[in-house]
């Protein structure tokens, strides 16, 4: 017995998934974890949130469900071009992430 749902016709939703997934596949750039850290940089300063070591990893492991070590987040915040560390030799989770220009927009 086979109980098919209102307006779906029996057919398989994954074709249709595949199609969209092949669409934008190769040609779309891949998001890496320094332009994932800008971004929540940039989100941060545009809501006026100091963007301190906490407030990153908390931010990032939401977005991602990676809950990054401060050493592993420290290296991040490092190689990040456009945004530096304050203090730069800090060993907790204490220090801020400072961009070198402020976003667009931005009001500080």
């Amino acid at each position: 017995l086979s109980i098919k749902r209102p307006g779906v016709l029996g057919r398989s939703a994954a074709p249709a998934a595949m199609a969209r997934e092949g669409r934008h596949g190769p040609t779309e750039k891949a998001l890496t974890p320094e332009a994932l850290l800008r971004w929540i940089v940039c989100s941060l300063y545009m809501d006026e949130a100091i963007p301190r070591g906490g407030l990153l990893q908390w931010y990032y492991q939401l977005v991602t469900g990676v809950k990054l070590s401060h050493a592993q987040l420290a290296s991040l915040v490092t190689s990040t071009p456009g945004i530096s560390m304050d203090p730069p030799a800090s060993r907790k989770l204490g220090f801020r992430a400072v961009m070198d220009e402020p976003p667009p927009g931005f009001r500080g």
